[in-house]
């Protein structure tokens, strides 16, 4: 019998029947997500690819929608996110003209999964919210919608916890009767970790095990045997919280020689730093040191493979506790230096991100860099702030000596005053009267414990990190009604490590090169219009110097920035900026015939560029001295120019007012430019600004902060 026209027959098999072109296509569909389960994406996108051609010759658009859509999320897997989001659009497309309705929705969510990767929070928002309508109307698998609800709690934001629980408990109950354990089992992990985020510890507590007893039921490997671990571990971790210290340590050491016998850093790390909180929360300091010290190699190990931001910030969540934690098991137990030393290390892991060279042999810093640094500390003083986990640290140094305050109370409450002085502080129009009561008790709570260490003549260098890293500390208010900046000039550093890489500083004057960018670049997605000023601002800066380039309108591009960046000592940006998850950096116009795509200076860019002539930047936009968890993190552009070295960086902590920036950046560089240090030209700007009654509140002249050397 002969085959039908076009219809191919399997080789070497007189018995098999005719292969029609629809079940070849269906075949190399197969094949194609086999490649895809098995790694490798290569091969799962090029299959795709030409299969999604041939079907396209017969028609049969419900195998071309699959294969579009095995093309995405093999490009996903590659990085190419550009593909991945297009071919799941003409997937999506393809599916809602043929009215396949559980194909549309699986492509949707493929368009979210794109989305969310590229920050766009609120188009996924639109996406699924669109999705779960269609969803509800009709008849369609679950997983349809719990893939929907998934997207949606990963959009939310980080502080909108409550909102993602609520998220994750609809997708539990969209999918608790599904036969997979392993899957009901993920969903429930889901629901206990925005519970713990939600400060609802018994929800947490309850979820978490019953994620564990469906990952003890599931079919058994090796990552299922860590996901019912990581569960057990979380548990403890949330029972030492609550102050059930026997059930946690009895809890950690049942699981403890399975976690030996699995080879998974992260699971040993995890494990480790949650037996360090337990045993430093029942007061029991030495045997608190003896688990955090593997957990400190294990995170250092981790660190120098580190690539990407998003694995940055995701490492300097899970390892902060670990540092935090062993420098307060040193102090406790005497050992001033020692703590500190930890708490410098932690300072600097921005520095050591992805330093291949790194070994588990480093996993501690040289114990005699301090007492060598001290001698030259003679015109400073520092104050490192260490908010750890059962109260707030406050080291002191300088040619002096070493001391250190420890108030061993909860610091929560210290961190909600903060987080209301910062929003009254970059608010203008908030009341001035409640502003300063609260910048009093925070001056009591935080400066006033060392205040007999500060000295007029000294620059006041202050170490710090996650929320304490947003207290415009300049603003703090003495007993005598004077804010700290009118006392001592103010320098804050990104820790020791990150101060002995910076270069050394020469006078700013004006016959140093100077770069000058007036970026017009708007993203109205993110609700950011052309600034009116930038031109004026760069126009009146570049004319300070001589020579000067100045970068305007079109001409403030990337590739420009980056061919001219090298050759500056002095950078000013003026334009706007982004600080969100996955994108934040500096603004410029795009290029390549796309002007109105925006593109960034981001952390990454900065590392790539040569910047050992740059002297000072000073970055006239918002908030552009943190990173996109809102304090100097990884991704942070401040940080990377002080990572790269360059001695003094200007930067804003909020949104800032276009014309009083302007007058700010003008009054701070004819301080600059008349031989007064950086530090002490922010000083001079700051209490000129606070004498004159329309910028007297802190949101004008504190909003810019010097960093790098005093």
């Amino acid at each position: 019998m002969k085959s039908p026209a076009n219809a191919p027959s399997v080789p070497g098999n007189c018995f098999a029947r005719p292969v029609t072109p629809r079940g070849a296509l269906r075949a190399e569909f197969e094949r194609s997500f086999a490649d895809q389960i098995s790694g490798r994406s290569e091969d799962c996108r090029r299959r795709s690819i030409a299969a999604g051609a041939e079907s396209r010759r017969y028609s049969y658009p419900w195998v071309e929608t699959q294969l579009e859509l095995e093309r995405s999320v093999c490009s996903a897997l590659m990085g190419d996110l550009g593909t991945h989001e297009k071919a799941a659009r003409r997937a999506q497309d393809r599916a809602h003209q043929s009215g396949y309705g559980a194909l549309y929705l699986r492509a949707l969510g493929f368009v979210a999964d794109s989305k969310l990767g590229a920050g766009d929070r609120l188009g996924v928002w639109r996406l699924v919210c669109a999705g779960l309508d269609s969803y509800w109307s009709g008849q369609f698998p679950a997983m349809r919608g719990y893939n929907l609800y998934v997207d949606e709690a990963l959009a939310a934001e980080a502080n909108q916890s409550n909102l993602q629980l609520a998220i994750w408990r609809e997708a539990v109950a969209t999918i608790d009767t599904n036969e997979s354990l392993l899957l009901r089992a993920e969903a429930h992990r889901g629901v206990a970790d925005a519970a713990s985020a939600a400060q609802q510890p018994e929800v947490a507590k309850h979820q978490y095990e019953e994620a564990s007893r469906l990952y003890a039921l599931a079919p058994q490997t090796e990552a299922t045997r860590a996901n019912r671990l990581v569960s057990e571990i979380l548990t403890a971790q949330l029972e030492t919280r609550q102050s059930a210290f026997d059930p946690a340590l009895d809890r950690l050491t049942r699981v403890q020689d399975e976690v030996r016998q699995l080879s998974n850093d992260f699971l040993a790390q995890i494990f480790y730093s949650t037996l360090g909180e337990a045993q430093l929360r029942s007061h029991h300091a030495a045997e608190a040191e003896q688990a955090y010290r593997p957990a400190l190699r294990l995170a250092e190990q981790n660190l120098a493979s580190l690539t990407s931001e998003a694995s940055r910030t995701s490492w300097s969540k899970d390892a902060a506790p670990i540092y935090l934690g062993l420098a307060e098991a040193e102090l406790i137990q005497g050992r001033e230096q020692a703590s500190l030393d930890v708490f410098e290390w932690y300072l600097g892991a921005p520095q050591r991100a992805g330093r291949r060279g790194h070994s588990a042999s480093q996993s501690l810093p040289d114990s005699s860099q301090l007492p060598a640094r001290l001698p030259l500390l003679a015109n400073q003083t520092v104050l490192a702030f260490g908010a750890l986990p059962d109260g707030l640290a406050i080291w002191v140094y300088d040619d002096r000596g070493l001391s250190i305050n420890w108030i061993p109370k909860s610091t929560q409450e210290l961190q909600d005053l903060a987080a209301n002085f910062y929003a009254q502080s970059s608010d203008p129009t908030s009341e001035l009267i409640a502003l300063r009561r609260d910048a009093r008790s925070l001056y009591e709570a935080l400066i006033a414990p060392v205040e007999q260490h500060l000295a007029p003549e000294r620059t006041l260098v202050i170490q710090t990190d996650g929320w304490l890293a947003r207290v415009p500390f300049e603003a703090l208010l003495d007993s005598n009604n004077r804010y700290l900046i009118e006392r001592v000039s103010i320098v804050h550093s990104m820790g020791q490590d990150s101060q002995a890489r910076l270069r050394s500083d020469a006078a700013i004057s004006p016959d140093l090169p100077v770069l000058v960018v007036g970026s017009t670049a708007s993203s109205p997605a993110d609700g950011l219009i052309p600034l009116p000023d930038v031109a004026a601002e760069a126009d009146t800066i570049g004319s300070a110097f001589h020579p000067a380039f100045v970068l305007k309108g079109g001409d403030a591009t990337l590739s420009a920035v980056r061919t001219e960046l090298p050759m500056a000592a002095v950078f000013h940006f003026a334009g706007h900026s982004l600080a969100a998850p996955g994108r934040t950096g500096l603004l410029l116009r795009g290029e390549n015939g796309k002007p109105n795509i925006p593109r960034l200076i981001d952390a990454n860019v900065v590392r790539q560029l040569h910047l050992q002539t740059l002297q000072l930047a000073v970055l006239s936009a918002c908030s552009t001295a943190s990173g996109s968890g809102g304090s100097s993190g990884f991704d942070s552009v401040t940080n990377a120019l002080l990572r790269a070295g360059v001695p003094h960086v200007v930067a804003s902590r909020w949104a800032v007012d276009s014309t009083g920036t302007r007058g700010f950046v003008q009054d701070f560089y004819r301080n600059a430019l008349s031989g007064h240090t950086v530090s002490d030209a922010i000083r001079l700007t700051s209490r000129n600004m606070l004498a004159n009654p329309r910028t007297s509140h802190p949101y004008y002249w504190s909003a810019f902060a010097a960093y790098g050397r005093p």
